[in-house]
């Protein structure tokens, strides 16, 4: 009979344990246990932590009652765990050393912010397929982004520039995204000029290192003639902040009305978008 209770004692033991999340990050699990990480009302404001019986851990079902988490400003350097927060639609996880960041597990994530974590070279999104709201900008080692998620006509806000190594964003439609612009508008979509939009970054990648034009003359005054033999559109002038000033559909682009500063030029060949930069004096 005690052999029994001793093995009844072992399962209740490990049934317990199973339900514990595996946070290895000390910073992470420190923010959700004691800061005002979770948001509980609903009205974008942190105000408790996640560990709801106080008992210095993290249980599966307090995980999957968080609705809102904001983990910003932790010295974080790996989520690990968070694929337990599976009913999780808002997160922001900015300023922090993060390396990478898998949220696959995520499916009904709509609100994300993760920007200025400056050791992530890569972001897959791909699986978060209800996003609406993407703030991933100031990411000074990110090379690539991934939101082709079968769903990019409901992502209303996607803010990825400021990211000076951002080569290419994968996504469901080169055309919808070229037409998208950074503004006020209902839909806001921000990026770099150099950063190039595909719907296979893989491949854009290295065939666009046989795409090229060139420009000149370069400084410029008053006009910008584009030299190149291929067949391209869209010839847009861009701020070097990423606003757009200009679109032409002539290789002798009048430039004369412009500030002087730097400002970049991009064509549009076979749904790729090539960016060249140039001075204004």
């Amino acid at each position: 009979m005690k052999q029994l209770y001793f093995l009844f004692f072992l399962l209740f033991f490990s049934f317990l344990n199973a339900q514990i999340v595996t946070i290895p990050d000390a910073n992470f699990k420190n923010a959700l246990l004691n800061t005002e990480c979770v948001d509980t009302n609903g009205d974008g404001d942190a105000d408790a932590d996640a560990d709801l019986n106080d008992d210095g851990e993290i249980q599966l079902t307090e995980a999957e009652a968080v609705l809102s988490l904001d983990v910003s400003f932790q010295n974080i350097t790996s989520l690990e765990g968070i694929s337990s927060f599976t009913n999780m639609t808002t997160l922001f996880c900015t300023d922090n050393d993060l390396t990478e960041l898998d949220l696959s597990a995520l499916v009904n994530l709509e609100v994300l912010g993760c920007w200025d974590n400056d050791e992530i070279v890569a972001l897959d999104f791909s699986a978060n397929i209800n996003l609406i709201s993407l703030e991933c900008d100031s990411n000074q080692s990110l090379e690539y982004l991934n939101i082709q998620n079968g769903n990019n006509s409901n992502l209303e806000l996607m803010v990825a520039n400021n990211s000076s190594n951002l080569r290419c964003i994968q996504v469901d439609d080169v055309t919808y995204a070229n037409n998208q612009t950074c503004g006020d508008d209902p839909i806001a979509w921000c990026k770099e000029p150099n950063t190039i939009y595909s719907e296979d970054c893989s491949l854009g990648i290295s065939d666009l290192e046989e795409i090229t034009f060139s420009i000149y003359p370069n400084p410029v005054t008053n006009t910008l003639i584009l030299n190149t033999k291929l067949e391209y559109n869209n010839v847009k002038i861009y701020s070097i902040q990423g606003q757009l000033i200009s679109e032409e559909n002539t290789d002798e682009i009048d430039v004369s009305n412009l500030s002087s500063g730097i400002f970049f030029v991009s064509i549009t060949v076979d749904g790729r978008t090539i960016t060249q930069k140039f001075m204004k004096v």
